[in-house]
């Protein structure tokens, strides 16, 4: 609902906290396509623990206790080797995932939190 608010009253800036939680991974891809064609010319700052949520995000802060960890791209965090690689290990995302779902989507326009 909150989604569909921010459509309608044109926000430049979009906050998500955990905007996908509560349904299952096919419900989370399809909002997660949709966001990225709709809000594709808005800042969008999403806070998530799903890695699937975010890996096709332009840019991904990694907090830890409230601190940042790590700050890049998803290929590049991948590439790093750390926390937030770790994460996606966790979570069965491969690095083919993290390619494959940038060059599918059309790109965000903000950063996006782990």
């Amino acid at each position: 609902m909150t989604l569909t608010r921010a459509l309608v009253w044109g926000s430049q800036i979009i906050v998500c906290k955990e905007a996908t939680f509560s349904v299952d991974i096919e419900k989370d891809d399809n909002i997660q396509k949709a966001m990225a064609v709709d809000f594709r010319s808005k800042a969008l700052l999403c806070i998530a623990h799903r890695q699937r949520t975010i890996v096709h995000y332009v840019r991904i802060y990694v907090m830890i206790a409230g601190r940042m960890a790590e700050l890049d791209t998803p290929l590049e965090l991948w590439k790093m080797g750390g926390v937030f690689k770790s994460l996606c290990n966790r979570s069965r995302i491969c690095m083919k995932y993290t390619q494959d779902t940038q060059e599918e989507l059309p790109q965000q326009s903000g950063p996006a939190a782990s």
